[in-house]
């Protein structure tokens, strides 16, 4: 036969003998490599698992297992339910008897407040000094105290929690605020979410009591009926009121539509306008105060909006002034226009471009529109981005950076996402948008369910083999074979 090369057979063989060798010694040492990181040994266990809560203080945890390992150390991994919740560890307290007895106590108070009605799963973590660990299956803990007769009702998209309160009454909150949500989810383009859950206190006593810290002034003024958090899908409020869970769910779903964390997109004037314009999807009964206050500071600039204000007189009109303008940009391209808003603003907009995507100008534009229906002075307007550059930063020097241009601060998250985030709805052209009115939503029946805690069954590691390290050794043995070829020619 023949030979290209010119390789004598011998030398042939021997070549091909070193390749296999080397092969073998690089998959040897691969494996050599996963038997190392599988010593680590995992093992699960069922125990005994109890909790006792200190509504507005504590949860209590206590983990009880008839074990002969020999544990240093019992590690806690608590993590909420919900959207982009973080996940926090800490130690127990082990005690030695019959069995061992790990306890710990999560702190729910300021400065880390967690609302009531938050679930956690919880699992413990036994460890020795051999690398040996033990782990506890993941269990729910419900915040909720055991002192109240607390009782339920929902359904897989809602569910109400609460004591002191009429059945009748609750129903009725929970058919009203059911249909008010599906038009809500339609408007901010959410399809599946997570149940959302609200904790209902009796009286706005109760919720101050076990709401979060809040100004002295707000808290006199009884201006919050309740707060919204979307990292745990749940909202606390005082008292029956359909508009204020209207309102509440809305900001829930918000964040939802979203994906959380780009919610820092979004001022103040916008989340609160929405949720408040939301709750009754009409701004009819709220211009009046506007047209008393045409020409006076009362009317504020939506620049100057980003955050609630902290003063009595303030609060309820910024509400107000909030929600009139979201109303009046609705009206101009339908209520749908506001979940393409969002969507703009969650895949990175900044406001004024997802504003002018949106409705066809920027937030001084629009706004002008806006004030231009009372009577009210206008407001001078931003330049675009790339003249308002011009302006602000000094001229560009060869060879000189440009202070503030091209920087960009990049601050890394480490959360744990309980949730996935829904997919947002497709949303037809704006010029399809029809206006949605409370009366074209379609009410959902509801069944009434009763919700208890559940076990999650533990899940084993999976080990994999060592790809990375595979590929290193198989091409160290080719280098190695080209040589030795190379050699081999050369002789």
């Amino acid at each position: 036969m023949h030979n290209p090369l010119h390789i004598p057979i011998g030398v042939g063989l021997r070549l091909v003998a070193t390749i296999a060798a080397a092969i073998s010694m690089a998959l040897a040492l691969a494996f050599v490599s996963i038997d190392t990181q599988a010593q680590s040994t995992r093992l699960y266990a069922e125990g005994e698992f109890s909790y006792t809560v200190d509504l507005g203080k504590s949860i209590t945890m206590e983990f009880a297992l008839d074990t002969d390992l020999d544990v240093d150390e019992v590690q806690v991994k608590v993590r909420p339910n919900g959207l982009n919740s973080v996940s926090t560890y800490g130690y127990a307290e082990v005690e030695r008897d019959d069995a061992l007895t790990a306890t710990y106590e999560l702190q729910t108070a300021s400065p880390r407040y967690f609302p009531p009605g938050t679930l956690f799963e919880v699992t413990f973590v036994l460890r020795n000094d051999d690398g040996m660990a033990l782990d506890s299956p993941t269990y729910e803990v419900e915040y909720l105290d055991h002192g109240r007769r607390w009782e339920r009702i929902g359904d897989d998209q809602l569910q109400l929690i609460y004591y002191g309160i009429n059945g009748r009454t609750m129903r009725a909150l929970f058919d009203n605020t059911h249909r008010n949500m599906e038009r809500i989810k339609r408007v901010l383009g959410v399809i599946d979410h997570a149940p959302l859950r609200a904790i209902i206190f009796p009286n706005i006593r109760e919720l101050t009591r076990y709401g979060p810290t809040i100004s002295q002034t707000a808290a006199d003024g009884t201006f919050f009926g309740g707060f919204a958090y979307s990292n745990y899908n749940l909202t606390i409020m005082a008292s029956p009121s359909v508009s204020v869970l209207t309102h509440e769910l809305t900001h829930l779903l918000h964040d939802i539509a979203m994906g959380s964390p780009a919610t820092i997109r979004a001022p103040a004037w916008l989340t609160e306008g929405i949720a408040t314009y939301l709750e009754t999807g009409t701004r009819q009964h709220i211009p009046r105060s506007y047209r008393r206050a045409s020409g006076t500071a009362a009317v504020k600039r939506f620049r100057d909006m980003g955050t609630v204000p902290g003063r009595r007189e303030d609060i309820s009109r910024f509400y107000r002034q909030s929600a009139d303008f979201v109303g009046f940009l609705a009206e101009s391209r339908g209520d749908l226009s506001i979940g393409h808003l969002l969507s703009e603003l969650a895949n990175g907009k900044e406001l004024d471009d997802a504003l002018t995507t949106v409705y066809g100008g920027n937030l001084d534009h629009l706004e002008n529109q806006w004030r231009a229906g009372y009577g009210l002075p206008p407001v001078g307007e931003r330049l675009p981005a790339h003249l308002e550059a011009e302006r602000t930063f000094p001229p560009t020097i060869v060879g000189v950076p440009t202070p503030g241009l091209g920087s960009v601060n990049v601050l890394e998250s480490h959360s744990t996402t309980s949730n996935p985030v829904p997919d947002r709805a497709e949303r037809p052209p704006l010029e399809e948008m029809e206006r949605v009115t409370p009366q074209e939503a379609t009410a959902v029946p509801a069944t009434a369910t009763a919700t208890t805690g559940y076990v999650t069954s533990p899940i084993g590691r999976e080990f994999r083999p060592n790809t990375t390290m595979l590929l290193v050794f198989f091409l160290l043995a080719l280098g190695f074979a080209a040589l030795f070829f190379r050699r081999m020619r050369g002789t």
